[in-house]
């Protein structure tokens, strides 16, 4: 059974507080709302480069996508 991370908690918390729909976050994000998807609903992780640009275009950091507060 795969082990659930705390990315795609992270990635639906800071959409909902920045109030974006999953296609504004997907664009900023510079990836699509499939990934974004997938990865709020655990069924991927994301590479290096994608954690970065969610972490951007999120206006966090990739620590902060996935260190359990």
């Amino acid at each position: 059974m795969r082990q659930k991370t705390i990315i795609g908690t992270r990635i639906a918390s800071l959409i909902k507080a920045q109030r974006l729909s999953k296609a504004e976050a997907a664009r900023r994000c510079q990836t699509d709302v499939r990934t974004i998807s997938r990865l709020m609903n655990y069924e991927n992780d994301p590479n290096i480069v994608t954690a970065f640009n969610i972490a951007d275009g999120l206006r966090t950091t990739v620590d902060q996508l996935f260190i359990r507060r």
